[in-house]
């Protein structure tokens, strides 16, 4: 990301870089929609002639061995930056079925680096030689209940194949019993490793290996079910988390896309950046336009923190 536009509550447009207001283009770089509203931004842009992907279906019968070529892929991922791969468990359709989305963004066909994950029987395939457009397709395939009254929530997790195995598990246990009311979906996503950590706000500058998002996707059609959605959903990450923490494998990151409105996804950055985008809160938006009459969204500092921080 090169810069931003954003329109701050008084009104004035200012530009965001590295350059030119730095502080507020460091704190938009994980702070959400606390400072302003982005009308522009200007990202880096690379070369693009195509790629291999696509889409794998697998019986549940063979989940061990789809989570070990998934946990095998992540620890190589790091070397292999170009290539990417999601771990998908969801009765979103009826009976509990697998799916392994890959990905590579050059135009190279079956790697080695996907190799083990290419050895899971599948159900039906559609790897290839694609483009964006059509993986993006499938992939929001997965989101096609329109209506159904949705609900998400995450955590972040230590690299273990013990661990990903024990989260699999604790989801079929609680998810499989209400999956004829409740579509529920759970999902393995390696946090990419950047080259420059401290670039932004997510305290991710001092993890000692790969994390994992594990997401959860709930849906429902009818809103009776609203409190078992949520209840649920609590259930499983807690269950999973009191694990990760007992085997310390649990890391307190939550990506703010996959979280819960209960979840303090703003907690999770860690003190020195709730401080930082605090400070920059008071900078930008001395009258907290943004984390007072905005509905919705998470505020990175609550009132509290905002009085303590101008005494």
């Amino acid at each position: 990301m090169r810069s931003f536009e954003i329109v701050l509550g008084n009104g004035r447009v200012v530009t965001a870089s590295s350059e030119s207001e730095p502080n507020l283009y460091r704190a938009l770089r994980g702070g959400g929609s606390n400072f302003g509203i982005i009308t522009a931004f200007e990202l880096e842009a690379y070369p693009y002639s195509g790629m291999w992907g696509g889409r794998t279906m697998i019986d549940s019968i063979h989940a061990r061995q789809a989570i070990a070529a998934y946990e095998g892929f992540v620890k190589k991922q790091e070397d292999h930056p170009k290539g990417h791969t999601i771990f998908i468990a969801t009765y979103d359709e009826g009976p509990l079925r697998l799916l392994q989305y890959m990905a590579y963004t050059e135009p190279e066909a079956d790697l080695p680096i996907f190799e083990e994950l290419r050895k899971v029987p599948t159900i039906e395939s559609s790897l290839g030689l694609t483009d964006y457009t059509a993986l993006a397709q499938n992939i929001a395939g997965l989101q096609d209940g329109v209506g159904h009254r949705a609900a998400v929530a995450t955590l972040t997790l230590k690299l273990d194949i013990d661990l990903l195995n024990f989260a699999y598990d604790v989801f079929v246990t609680e998810a499989a019993p209400k999956s004829s009311y409740i579509n529920a979906t759970m999902e393995f996503h390696a946090i990419p490793r950047t080259t420059s950590p401290a670039g932004n706000r997510f305290g991710l500058e001092g993890a000692d290996g790969p994390l994992i998002s594990f997401l959860l996707i709930f849906t429902t059609s009818d809103a009776q079910y609203d409190n078992e959605v949520t209840e649920t959903l609590q259930k499983i990450l807690g269950l999973i988390e009191s694990e990760a923490k007992k085997r310390n494998l649990y890391h307190p990151f939550l990506f703010a896309n996959y979280s819960a409105q209960w979840q303090n996804v703003f907690d999770s950055y860690g003190e020195a950046n709730i401080k930082f985008l605090t400070e920059v809160a008071n900078v930008y938006d001395p009258e907290r336009v943004f984390q007072s009459l905005q509905p919705g969204s998470f505020k990175c500092s609550s009132p509290g923190r905002v009085r303590q921080s101008k005494v």
